[in-house]
């Protein structure tokens, strides 16, 4: 206790006391026991680090009191035991699939990685230490180690390591988060904890950004110049110099409109500043990506479907967006979906049958909306070819040119203007990311990661045969 008072407050150290906590009961206590006591955070995790220290130290001395034995055993083989000490574990997984060298399916991996991540989880619930990434990755080393099979359970991403599956330090990157099956368990567990019992909180500091005046006043001066051609150098250059502020409104999740409202020319020049503003947020992306030969490739997919739509890409695109997993669609039970072609089409593109006039018409359609997702607009009759744009709001509508280049600005829309992915085109985005852009080398997804990988090697072969 001589510790404890020495290093927090006395209003602290008298709350101990006065529960009648001595040396003997203080190290049997944990952050729920602390939050029960009405111990504020800041001495709180004082005094749980001074019990971590204690019970390192009662724990050395007591392995020095023991009797010389056989050394301790590995840690996969602690692994080993942990996961034999489940019994449905061991009878339904471990000795029918793991132990015959079987890869298990996506259910039973589910179940392995539940078991393993036990320990973690009854030392979360119970106040202690968050494991720590060394932990986590040493668990999946032994999972791999004992069981060499799993690190074949899926196509490895090029780069990663054996245990990728289970847990993969940073993802491949230099920065940014882990990921892996231990990663995501150990991480919803903490979520799941009554708020009281988060070892750390995030506290959101307000931000005072210092914006140069003169950035202000070129963005200002910048909105009031008519789109010309004569003046289309001038307003791209421009929108370069004013990339910062545009950079910091993304950063403070300004809405679209904002944005807009501050850079108009961007919905200018048939997206030509859409393109540019995108390679200055991914300076590594893809300059040209293979729209042509990628969605090409994708009419191959699901071929009894949008047989009646006249334009190929469009076609390929979404015949890609259907092979893969698409959330929310409705099925009948043979499989076959439940909706019309046109209306499974509507995340990526919708049909305006000319009335009057195009401005007219695209107003109208807009107008009918309560809240409208970002799309692709086609004037003519259902399922034909017509003129196009891009439509984001009630407020932004980019003219394109043709359908590789509605496709090209409505993906690149997402990230210039912020704009939230609707659930059915998450995995259609993340593909083009991986396979087109290449802004990320990999996805999150399982079924975008086998694809982008069958046409990286669709795109090895047909360098080879053109080179022989």
């Amino acid at each position: 206790m001589d510790q404890v008072e020495a290093a927090v407050d006395p209003a602290t150290f008298r709350q101990l006391t006065e529960e009648k906590i001595n040396d003997a009961s203080l190290i049997l206590l944990g952050n729920t026991e602390l939050i029960n006591l009405g111990v504020k955070q800041g001495p709180r995790m004082i005094i749980l680090k001074i019990i971590e220290g204690l019970n390192a130290a009662v724990n050395n001395d007591e392995g020095r009191k023991k009797e010389p034995g056989p050394p301790g055993l590995p840690s996969k083989e602690v692994c080993r035991r942990m996961l034999e000490e489940n019994s449905k574990f061991r009878l339904n997984v471990l000795l029918p699939v793991l132990d015959k060298g079987l890869v298990p399916d996506d259910k039973d991996l589910r179940f392995l990685n539940r078991v393993a991540c036990k320990p973690f989880e009854t030392r979360i619930e119970r106040g202690g230490k968050y494991p720590s990434a060394d932990e986590q990755e040493r668990l999946a080393k032994d999972l791999v180690e004992l069981f060499p099979q799993l690190q074949y359970n899926s196509t490895r991403p090029e780069g990663a390591p054996n245990e990728w599956m289970f847990f993969w330090r940073k993802n491949g990157t230099e920065k940014g988060k882990h990921s892996g099956l231990i990663y995501h368990r150990v991480r919803n567990v903490i979520k799941e904890l009554p708020a009281e019992m988060h070892l750390y909180r995030r506290t959101t500091a307000p931000r005072q950004v210092h914006v140069p005046t003169e950035l202000l006043q070129k963005a200002e001066a910048l909105r009031i110049v008519i789109a010309t051609k004569h003046e289309k150098n001038r307003i791209a250059t421009e929108m370069d110099e004013c990339f910062p502020l545009l950079k910091l409104m993304l950063a403070e999740n300004k809405s679209p409109t904002e944005i807009i409202r501050m850079f108009p020319h961007l919905v200018a020049y048939n997206g030509y500043i859409i393109h540019n503003s995108f390679k200055k947020l991914f300076p590594a992306a893809e300059v040209s990506p293979d729209y042509k030969g990628v969605l090409s490739k994708c009419l191959l997919y699901s071929r009894d479907k949008f047989e009646r739509i006249e334009d190929e890409y469009i076609k390929g695109f979404l015949r890609m967006l259907y092979q893969l997993p698409v959330r929310g669609l409705k099925r009948k039970i043979d499989g076959t979906p439940a909706v019309s072609e046109e209306r499974m089409a509507t995340p990526l593109i919708r049909w305006v049958k000319p009335m009057t006039n195009n401005d007219d018409d695209l107003a109208d359609h807009v107008r009918s909306f309560l809240q409208v997702e970002p799309h692709i607009v086609c004037m003519a009759q259902p399922l034909q070819m017509g003129q196009l744009f891009v439509v984001m709001n009630n407020q932004i509508i980019v003219k394109v040119q043709n359908s590789i280049s509605a496709i090209d600005i409505f993906f690149k829309s997402f990230k210039v203007f912020g704009l939230t992915i609707p659930s059915e085109l998450a995995m259609m985005i993340d593909f083009l990311e991986c396979a087109l852009y290449h802004t990320v080398g990999h996805s999150s997804r399982k079924s975008v990661n086998l694809m982008a990988i069958a046409f990286k090697e669709v795109a090895h072969a047909e360098d080879a045969v053109f080179n022989e």
